[in-house]
């Protein structure tokens, strides 16, 4: 999901533009350190120079703009995280789905680790877990592992394979300090090979 997404819902260019402020005052809040707890509307405003009517006309809440925020960071790390074009099922799936990921999450781990620890993080995890599982429905050999093996479930199953990796990515940022990139990629990697090649 991109931030431009607000053109079909925000028709005024001026509308638009208030609410990317906001956006991107979240972003930069919590990348300099500031809990998503501890965040709060008069600090939003302010960084974004808008006022709370204008904040209010858009979002409903703080955990609301953080969870725009937290869409459009996500599409970021998607897009910079690139698919492998082959539509034959492979187990190389650290090489071509895992590890780019991986890489594009690395410079955003904090703003992470901060959106997936809030105490209001369910819908936010909920939004990652959708992400990743259209990340996952858009990887052809995916595809095509599920199209040659019928006996796998429909979407849910892939749903279910990406709450399993947000699950872990969220302990590795948070909790799981030991763990390097390279052995989360393969740990990650064994988990994708497990659900949809069998192996």
């Amino acid at each position: 999901m991109n931030i431009d997404f607000l053109e079909d819902l925000v028709k005024d260019p001026r509308a638009r533009r208030s609410v990317r402020s906001i956006i991107k005052a979240v972003e930069k809040l919590i990348d300099s350190g500031i809990g998503v707890d501890d965040l709060n509307i008069t600090q939003i405003t302010r960084e974004a120079h808008v006022t709370r009517p204008t904040f209010y006309q858009y979002f409903s809440s703080v955990s609301d703009a953080i969870r725009a925020t937290t869409a459009d960071r996500l599409n970021e790390i998607v897009q910079a995280a690139p698919i492998a074009d082959s539509d034959n099922p492979w187990p190389g799936y650290e090489k071509f789905v895992i590890r780019p990921i991986i890489e594009a999450l690395i410079p955003h781990e904090k703003f992470a680790a901060s959106v997936i620890s809030g105490s209001n993080s369910i819908k936010t995890l909920e939004l990652l877990i959708d992400g990743v599982a259209d990340r996952l429905s858009s990887v052809p050999a995916i595809q095509a592992a599920i199209d040659n093996h019928k006996d796998l479930p429909n979407s849910n199953y892939v749903k279910m394979v990406a709450a399993g990796l947000v699950w872990r990515i969220k302990e590795w940022l948070t909790v799981d300090a030991h763990t390097s990139r390279d052995e989360i990629a393969a740990e990650l990697a064994d988990v994708l090979n497990k659900a949809f090649s069998g192996n």
